[in-house]
């Protein structure tokens, strides 16, 4: 047996304690004991309500202690029958009035193994709640207890019999979730879905308000699966047409991050289309936090469309519980985006990507024609991307009811890269910026992402752009690429490669070199800009130096630009658009 299962039983044990014996009643000695002499809700009439207030188990005996309820029909029980005349929606609510332990079961027959629906808890103030949809017939509700207590001294019943209400028909529709199951959804599983403020091995607070209720599944035994929550009917006609598509929308947690290496639990849904279902139109699986889900119910509109989540257990462990909130229908107001994708010379291209990142994406066909289908209003950048060609993007706004008509149109760079190769030589302590040009003569843009592998040593080599753009006809951009001598003696010998990886695919390596001789350059000091000449914006440099190396000249720069050189201390240069 699965040690994690084993672990989770003894910790629940440890909590309730020992089981007490409790054996069973020798005769019915009061109406309720047993389904010989139950206590009878003749649902004859719709609606029908009914309250038993402070009824008890105790001294009944324990009569059913095989059935669906488990460790919960240990303890002294008693018995409703209800009787259903025509198909119905019935609520069945208990208070355990301060009793922990207990346990409410809706039988098809005398109690055993064949539930309609279960709920237990060790909660003493939590209400246990079953909602079902229910043919005509006969069934038995079960009130028990897993003992300790052995049973119930007081605890209030209410059951609510009601008519069928027609289809939803009212948009949008929210179900944000209460303390139980909501009402004409069905929750009949042996296994059935709880609802709360927290989950083990999942949420801790509920997406609405962070303080609310979500529905969950409790990924521990029993491992019944599946667990099926059901919503009413909705009539989904009424937001269905060419340019309304009506929506599912929810949020899901499933799991605990704490537990990812112990196996996944799932949630699928399945769509009732008003005469099949469908099962697993989607599958969801593990995320720790609450994530948004949409599903397009427009290929099952129809007047009685139902939702069904279905929570599969992992059956390995039980620390993966499975938990959605804010359970939604609307109709969405949609358009679409239609067009080709061609050459820049007219061809068409098959087989380009057009997309809209996180939405939604295809291919061309040989016509080079796309079509984006269903777009919520609103503006996208669409990108139309192919092998060999540039990916070009435009910015769409959908129109209601129409497809608005996007082409692209593909280039192709071509790039001119220069030098190929670096080298340079500075003295200890020196600071040079050389630079790589690239000259783009195609038809399309060229992007491109730079990094540096250093070869040997580290941190010498810097680039002034990590990434950039080069326009076609005739664009150019100066990748300046920075060489730092500072702490390194003469002698020095390192060697870095400068990769371009361009978009469309392709990459240039530049080898680097730099060399450390001579001897070190020390700064220039007290540098000094003064405007000369206030008419024409001549402005004149002066600095002082000292040094006692030989040196060949200094070399003036502006914004990383070369001015100019010279071996004098003065330097005369014009203002850029000076009195522009």
């Amino acid at each position: 047996m699965d040690t994690e299962y084993i672990q989770e039983q003894q910790k629940i044990q440890a909590e309730h304690g020992p089981t007490v014996i409790v054996p069973p009643s020798r005769e019915v000695t009061a109406t309720g004991d047993d389904c010989t002499d139950p206590i009878v809700l003749n649902a004859a009439s719709l609606p029908f309500t009914y309250s038993d207030i402070a009824q008890y188990t105790c001294g009944r005996g324990n009569n059913y202690f095989n059935t669906d309820l488990g460790s919960y029909d240990g303890g002294e029980d008693i018995i409703y029958e209800l009787v259903i005349s025509s198909t119905a929606a019935v609520s069945i609510d208990m208070d355990p009035s301060g009793t922990t332990w207990t346990g409410l079961g809706l039988f098809d027959g005398c109690p055993g193994y064949n539930a309609v629906s279960t709920v237990t808890g060790s909660s003493g103030t939590t209400v246990k709640s079953i909602s079902a949809i229910l043919d005509p017939g006969t069934y038995y509700i079960m009130v028990d207890t897993w003992p300790s207590p052995a049973c119930i001294p007081s605890f209030d019943l209410s059951v609510t019999v009601e008519d069928l209400p027609p289809p939803i028909s009212t948009f949008p529709y929210l179900e944000t979730f209460g303390s139980s199951t909501p009402s004409l959804w069905g929750n009949t599983s042996s296994d059935p879905w709880k609802f709360g403020t927290f989950a083990s091995y999942a949420a801790d607070f509920d997406h609405t308000t962070g303080s609310g209720y979500f529905a969950w599944v409790d990924d521990s035994s029993p491992y019944s699966n599946p667990s099926d929550l059901e919503t009413w009917m909705f009539d989904l006609t009424s937001i269905t047409s060419p340019t309304v598509v009506p929506l599912l929308e929810f949020w899901y947690w499933i799991g605990d991050p704490s537990y990812a290496a112990n196996g996944v639990s799932t949630l699928e849904v399945d769509v009732y289309d008003g005469t099949m279902w469908h099962n697993a139109v989607a599958t969801y699986s593990y995320s720790t936090e609450w994530t948004y889900a949409s599903i397009d119910l427009s290929p099952y509109s129809s007047t009685s469309t139902k939702i069904r989540f279905r929570g599969m257990e992992n059956m390995s462990y039980f620390q993966c519980d499975i938990a959605i909130d804010d359970v939604g229908i609307k109709g969405l107001s949609v358009g679409d985006i239609e067009g080709y994708v061609y050459t820049t010379g007219g061809t068409p291209i098959q087989g380009a990507t057009v997309q809209i990142e996180g939405v939604t994406g295809t291919t061309t066909d040989a016509t080079g024609y796309y079509l984006l289908e269903d777009l919520e209003l609103g503006d996208y950048d669409v990108w139309a991307i192919a092998d060999g060609y540039s990916p070009e993007m435009a910015t769409v706004g959908i129109v209601v009811g129409t497809a608005v008509q996007q082409d692209f149109y593909l280039g192709t760079p071509n790039l001119t890269i220069s030098p190929l190769l670096l080298e340079n030589t500075l003295n200890p302590g020196e600071w040079f910026t050389d630079y790589i040009g690239m000259l783009n003569t195609g038809d399309g843009t060229s992007y491109f992402d730079a990094t540096i592998n250093y070869i040997s040593g580290s941190g010498w080599l810097t680039i002034t752009d990590d990434a950039g753009e080069i326009a076609s006809g005739g664009g150019s951009f100066n990748l300046g690429v920075n060489f730092d001598a500072m702490d390194m003696m003469p002698g020095t010998v390192v060697e870095a490669e400068l990769v371009l990886d361009f978009i469309p695919t392709s990459q240039v390596i530049i080898p680097i070199t730099m060399t450390v001789a001579g001897d070190p350059l020390p700064a220039v000091e007290n540098f000094k800009a003064v405007l000369a000449n206030p008419v024409t914006g001549q402005t004149a440099l002066t600095w002082d130096f000292n040094p006692d190396v030989t040196f060949q000249y200094f070399e003036l720069r502006r914004d990383g630009a070369v001015l100019g050189i010279t071996t004098d201390l003065f330097y005369f240069d014009m203002l850029p658009d000076y009195g522009v």
